[in-house]
């Protein structure tokens, strides 16, 4: 039966505890020994013929516990180690041969401070309950006080216990740095005292309770640049530094470098660089231009950049160089018609790499047209495809009668009542034999030459004679009796020749006046033609001499030599859409036309008379208009100002938007940053306020019947000039703004 004591020094006492372990007995917390076997020697049993010694310690399976193990069997010495070393059943304090050696000395600690009393201890295997391990620092001197120990800081001056264990009270200054023990927190150490320097080494060295970062002493030389590591993959981001005494969660020292994406823990220094469009490895390079890739696509140059690579040169890339392909499997690099899946053709070479030439796969393998009659032309019912000639085939088809030599595709037509040439038409297009016939559609026997048409045979409505020089007249014919009738009856190419003639002029457009450029001489004018000329434009019956000039159809109706604008006694006093400006005369809608279009000579570009820029303070361009800003006399009184804008050609300004009223308002304040008022006229109300009919934030006020307002920055409110009878409002020292813009 196992003893267990309470481990407080009475008991210990009491218990009886020596300082060394009875050698005929257990130790007080280790388990009982087991009983000691009978041992009376008795004749082996005969040896297993079927028995192994696996790990060749010399003891087969039938007697070894462990016959994987050659350090366990049942000659071996019983250590502390957890194991049956012997084979006997029993393990390390239950085991009473156990070696002594391999056991430890365990010390009371009945105070529990983590220091034993030399004078109570155990050696077992096992660490008894209550007990610690001897320390080479000594031994507890009071161990029912646990602030007594070796290592305890004797730190009150004028108590005179000896808390450390030395034999001596606080007064002793055990390693001579000048402090006595009670005021050195570490009297056995001379770099720590009250008057030492805090540095980064895990002490507390100024003895103030505050070690490292966390004394406001700390020799900030001592400390170590470190790098937030926000992705966690061991590597810094340099623009964020933290100085600390030693490396902390989330930061690190920069001993390999520097992280360029700390957001993404596979981007570092020492990562691999692979085809990602990323520096993986943080050396500036990317993909292909970074040497230190490890991945990439094999590539296959392409001489013939028909997408089909060959196996004579390739490379390994994240992306395919200029020349390069994925694929190996071109027959003829040196041909982009040749490679893998390309159309096969009767060329004489392998196109599609199939190892076959000119094969039945061949997309342009021609067909052969079999040839009876031996005219060149076989019978397209009968027809066989090769890319070589095929005997008693011929390459052309079409043969409308392979029995008849004569008979083929373009063979000559004659007039022979067969299609010689297989166009399916009999006696047509140019047969030879044919006869020339011309249409005669006023039945007097001649036709037109232009009319001609051949044929085999008579054509209805068609005769044999040409030279009509007119075939809708019946009297129009060669030889036919002249007539004074303005027609050429007898087709000799003269009008009524051998008749009284007079000169008659071309009217394209019926006006009843002709031009010379076109003239006949007749006994009568014929139709188109008139017998007064001085037309000046042919081609329109509104244009003619005396006719009424429209002042808008580009036309000189009157042929008087001027059109539109430009007749001056028609148009150009009374249609406004001739008047010009810069010619010279002022028109109804001009304020000034001196001959010219030059701004600056006082009549402007569009004849208008010019803006009065006088005494302008600033000006800018907002929204597509010129805003104009003018300082007014704060003396002078508000009559002055009543037409301001518009007598210097301009408009009272007035905003687009309520974003508009507002920056309006802000630069102006900016010209002389004071409580600046700015004057505007019929264009503000206060209940809401606004500014041209757009929201601004101010503060109460009034609107002037006489129609000027005020606006200013400072609080952002309005006034009535009227009021006050001059540009100022409620503070006579500040300088007002006019504001116009373009009219």
């Amino acid at each position: 039966m196992r003893t267990a004591c309470l481990l407080s020094l009475s008991l210990l006492i009491a218990c009886g505890t020596s300082t060394s372990k009875p050698a005929d007995s257990a130790s007080p917390s280790a388990p009982d020994a087991p009983p000691v076997g009978d041992t009376a020697t008795e004749e082996p049993d005969p040896p297993d013929p079927e028995a192994v010694d696996a790990d060749g310690d010399g003891f087969d399976d039938t007697e070894d516990c462990d016959d994987l193990d050659p350090d366990v069997h049942p000659e071996a010495v019983e250590v502390c180690d957890g194991i049956d070393n012997d084979c006997d059943g029993d393990t390390d304090d239950y085991d009473a041969s156990v070696d002594p050696s391999t056991q430890t000395t365990w010390y009371a600690d009945a105070d529990g401070d983590g220091w034993g009393a030399e004078a109570y201890s155990q050696t077992t295997c096992l660490q008894p309950a209550g007990h610690v391990e001897g320390s080479a620092a000594g031994f507890d001197c009071d161990d029912t006080d646990p602030l007594v120990h070796p290592t305890a800081a004797e730190t009150d001056c004028a108590d005179p216990k000896d808390y450390n264990c030395d034999g001596s009270v606080g007064y002793r200054d055990a390693d001579g740095d000048g402090f006595a023990a009670c005021e050195d927190c570490n009297d056995l150490d001379p770099e720590v005292h009250p008057d030492a320097v805090e540095v980064c080494d895990h002490i507390d060295n100024d003895c103030d309770t505050f070690a490292d970062d966390d004394d406001h002493g700390l020799d900030a030389t001592t400390r170590s640049t470190f790098y937030a590591d926000e992705d966690g993959d061991g590597f810094g981001n340099e623009d964020m530094v933290v100085e600390r005494c030693f490396e902390f969660e989330g930061a690190v020292t920069a001993e390999f470098g520097f992280d360029c994406d700390d957001d993404d823990e596979d981007i570092n220094p020492l990562a691999d660089e692979v085809c990602d469009e990323v520096d993986n490895d943080c050396d500036g390079d990317i993909d292909d231009d970074d040497e230190d890739r490890i991945s990439g696509t094999v590539f296959y140059i392409d001489h013939d950049r028909d997408g089909h690579g060959s196996l004579d040169y390739l490379t390994t890339a994240c992306a395919a160089p200029e020349g390069y392909t994925t694929t190996s499997d071109d027959c003829d690099d040196l041909r982009s018609d040749v490679y893998p899946g390309a159309d096969e053709r009767c060329d004489g070479i392998d196109n599609n790499c199939d190892d076959a030439i000119d094969g039945l796969d061949a997309v342009d393998m021609p067909l052969w047209y079999r040839d009876n009659d031996g005219d060149g032309h076989g019978t397209s019912d009968i027809a066989t495809a090769s890319c070589m000639p095929v005997g008693g085939y011929s390459a052309s088809g079409g043969d409308c009668d392979d029995d008849a030599p004569a008979v083929f595709p373009g063979a000559e037509e004659v007039c022979d009542g067969i299609d010689n040439d297989c166009n399916d038409l009999i006696d047509d297009g140019e047969a030879a034999g044919m006869t020339t016939w011309y249409r005669d559609e006023d039945g007097d026997g001649h036709g037109l030459a232009s009319s001609a048409v051949e044929a085999c045979e008579a054509i209805d409505g068609y005769v044999e004679v040409m030279g009509d020089c007119d075939d809708d007249r019946s009297d129009t014919f060669p030889g036919a009796p002249e007539l004074c009738d303005a027609v050429d009856n007898d087709c000799d190419g003269s009008l009524d020749d051998g008749l009284s003639l007079t000169t008659h002029y071309r009217d394209m457009d019926s006006d009843g006046f002709g031009t010379d450029e076109e003239t006949i001489t007749a006994c009568a004018s014929p139709e188109g033609f008139s017998d007064t000329d001085g037309d000046c434009h042919d081609g329109s019956a509104v244009s003619y001499p005396g006719a009424s000039e429209d002042c808008f159809d580009t036309l000189d109706n009157d042929c008087d030599g001027q059109a539109d604008c430009d007749d001056l006694d028609s148009c150009k006093a009374t249609e406004a859409a001739c008047w010009v400006c810069g010619d010279g005369i002022k028109d109804p809608d001009e304020d000034c036309d001196d001959g010219g279009t030059v701004s600056g000579d006082g009549c402007s570009e569009d004849c208008t008379s010019e803006v009065d820029l006088s005494g302008l303070h600033t000006s800018w361009t907002n929204d597509g208009r010129q805003v104009y800003v003018f300082k007014s006399v704060s003396s002078a009184p508000l009559s002055t100002y009543d037409t301001f804008c518009e007598d210097k050609g301009l408009a009272w300004y007035v905003p687009t938007s309520s974003s508009d009223a507002d920056k309006t308002i802000r630069d102006i304040y900016e010209l002389d940053s004071w409580h600046t008022w700015i004057i505007t006229k019929n264009n503000t109300t206060t209940s809401p306020q606004t500014w041209g009919g757009y929201p601004v934030y101010v503060c109460s006020g009034s609107t002037s019947s006489s129609g000027f307002s005020g606006i200013r920055q400072w609080s952002s409110c309005m006034c009535d000039p009227d009021s006050h009878g001059h540009t100022r409002c409620w503070d006579d020292h500040i300088y007002d703004w006019l504001v116009c813009m373009d009219a």
